[in-house]
């Protein structure tokens, strides 16, 4: 699928415009479970609860920023393909203290094949902001390091408002804690969805693969879903994420009982809740 370069190349004044969320408002804290299973198709709401009420989305963040990544990947007037040499800038330090890929270094490049599923299905922070600095100046809308990175979120925020994502604001790319980078799990299932329509080969190359080999950047080698490890003929492609004030989190594209369905669990105690819980709100969205 060819995208337009004039999609990417919006002016810095119209990005700004395009943010019409009240970032000063923001959310009240929220606990407990929150979901939402959309049909993929229609778009229609089946199973929720609190799908509305904003949050912390923790790594669900990265989400957007693979969307963009994978959209310049799709567009044929870019140079940029699952071969391309991505540079791991010397001066990218994540606040946070994040820890990088044991096989990583600053200075070096590695493969955007490798650095997608890195940030996809291992969820790594410096993996997602290489190709998100990489995209950034391909597309012109950066030149430092840092530059990159806030006109990169200035991007994902274009898009949240294009997509219809009226209670989401990014203020980061990777999803570690930040006051103005909220979501919920009804504007985060628009995002699954778009994925899926816009780009699925390289949504499943980056998401949706139970195992694989990346050991140019690290040794890991399983999704970070056990869900998805356990149901992959259910379970397409999966994002999971984890904060305190989020919770354990996981998107999913999903086919059970033949209806393709979009879902998305905020809040959930442990790795072992998520993943029923989802497999509990796919199975009442989709009866036999």
């Amino acid at each position: 699928m060819s995208i337009n370069r004039r999609h990417f190349l919006i002016s810095g004044a119209a990005a700004a415009a395009s943010s019409i969320l009240d970032v000063q408002s923001a959310f009240a804290a929220v606990t407990g479970l929150q979901y939402a299973v959309i049909d993929f198709k229609t778009g229609k709401e089946l199973v929720t609860q609190k799908a509305h009420t904003r949050r912390h989305p923790a790594s669900l963040t990265k989400i957007m920023a693979l969307y963009i990544v994978m959209r310049a990947m799709s567009d044929e007037d870019l140079d940029f393909n699952l071969n391309t040499q991505v540079l791991f800038p010397r001066d990218l330090t994540i606040r946070g203290g994040l820890a990088k890929f044991e096989a990583m270094d600053r200075g070096h490049k590695y493969k955007a094949r490798d650095l997608l599923i890195g940030a996809g299905s291992r969820s790594d922070a410096y993996s997602v902001t290489c190709l998100a600095i990489h995209v950034s100046k391909l597309l012109d809308w950066g030149s430092g390091t840092n530059d990159s990175q806030n006109k990169f979120v200035d991007r994902m925020n274009y898009h949240a408002n294009r997509l219809g994502m009226k209670d989401t604001h990014f203020a980061v790319i990777t999803g570690r804690p930040h006051p103005n980078n909220y979501s919920t799990p009804a504007d985060i299932a628009k995002l699954v969805a778009a994925l899926q329509r816009e780009t699925p080969n390289l949504a499943e190359i980056a998401l949706g693969q139970a195992s694989f080999d990346i050991h140019a950047i690290s040794g890991s080698r399983t999704h970070t879903s056990g869900l998805l490890r356990r149901n992959p003929n259910n379970i397409h492609f999966a994002k999971t994420g984890f904060t305190n004030a989020a919770g354990r989190c996981l998107a999913t594209y999903s086919t059970v009982n033949g209806r393709q369905m979009v879902s998305v669990v905020f809040g959930a105690k442990s790795e072992s809740e998520r993943s029923s819980v989802t497999w509990n709100i796919l199975k009442k969205a989709a009866p036999l």
